[in-house]
């Protein structure tokens, strides 16, 4: 009724196959940055906020309050990034899109003086 040796139905073509679909799946799940700039005149090295962003459902369910980034920056933005690492990346592959984690940086504007 049930086959169960294993060595007849195992096939080192279907094994390729799939070492092959994953390692795909690892080397395109890369990381990527969005970048928006707005008078870059005096940034700093380092971000005035950093906020780290879950999300489930493929972004559709946040799992942190939203930030008042005119509270947190009174004088404007300056830069905005926000940035998906690999390993954010390979938990979302995955997850098959179910949990989506981002890192949100955050320049201020600098005030005149």
């Amino acid at each position: 009724m049930f086959n169960l040796n294993l060595l007849q139905t195992f096939r080192p073509s279907r094994l390729r196959s799939f070492l092959l679909v994953g390692a795909s799946f690892l080397v395109l799940s890369g990381c990527n940055t969005i970048r928006f700039y707005h008078d870059m005149d005096a940034l700093r090295p380092q971000p005035d906020h950093r906020v780290p962003a879950t999300a489930l459902a493929w972004g559709l369910v946040p799992l942190e309050d939203p930030v008042e980034l005119r509270s947190a920056c009174p004088s404007g933005i300056s830069k905005l990034e926000v940035q998906q690492e690999q390993t954010d990346a390979v938990i979302q592959v995955v997850t098959l899109g179910l949990v989506n984690r981002q890192v949100i940086r955050v320049w201020c504007k600098r005030r005149e003086r």
